[in-house]
């Protein structure tokens, strides 16, 4: 029982792993078009503090609140 709920986290830790290194390299990629730190919503500048938490933010903080809450 032990090892296969320690098989499961481990799945699931390689899959955040994955997701993580997924969206660094969209990150990258939005740096070298030129889109890094634009909001894909409304297309305003996301607040550089935001960027420095989360580099790999797709959304303005207005736009991201208003996905969660049509998410609900």
């Amino acid at each position: 029982m032990d090892a296969m709920q320690m098989h499961q986290m481990d799945e699931a830790s390689a899959r955040r792993r994955q997701q993580e290194m997924i969206n660094l390299e969209a990150a990258l990629r939005r740096i070298e078009q030129g889109d890094f730190g634009l909001c894909l919503e409304c297309d305003e500048e996301i607040n550089p503090e935001r960027l420095e938490i989360e580099p790999t933010a797709l959304f303005c903080i207005q736009c991201a609140q208003a996905n969660e809450s049509n998410m609900e």
